[in-house]
């Protein structure tokens, strides 16, 4: 795999954004909704309906419903929309960053860097 940055002692390079490199071991995250948080900010930006909602993150009212319920996690368009029609809500306080496999390697003392970190952009 091509790394964006050169390495270096003491430095693990990223080989792909969504992937954490722990000494020799690949941890994959994803992005899950902060579904009662979420409903909280659509109520206080005073969206009435899932269509409203939709509307103003330009994403299709079944996009909406389906990331809502759970049968679709969030995608590009989908955060990126709720980042802009409900700000000034920022990207921790909508969405949780979680592991989707653990490192093989058990002998990791410590990861470089922090998934649950300021993720505001």
């Amino acid at each position: 795999m091509a790394a964006l940055f050169a390495t270096s002692p003491g430095f693990h390079s990223w080989s792909r954004p969504w992937e954490h490199r722990i000494e020799g071991a690949e941890v994959s995250y994803t992005i899950r909704l902060r579904a009662d948080a979420f409903a909280r900010a659509v109520q206080l930006a005073g969206f009435r309906s899932d269509y409203g909602l939709a509307k103003a993150m330009e994403v299709n009212r079944s996009t909406v419903a389906r990331v809502l319920s759970g049968l679709l996690q969030p995608g590009p368009a989908f955060i990126g929309g709720a980042l802009v029609a409900l700000t000034p809500m920022c990207s921790n306080d909508l969405f949780e960053v979680i592991p989707t496999s653990t490192p093989t390697d058990r002998s990791s003392t410590g990861r470089q860097g922090n998934a649950d970190g300021p993720l505001c952009f």
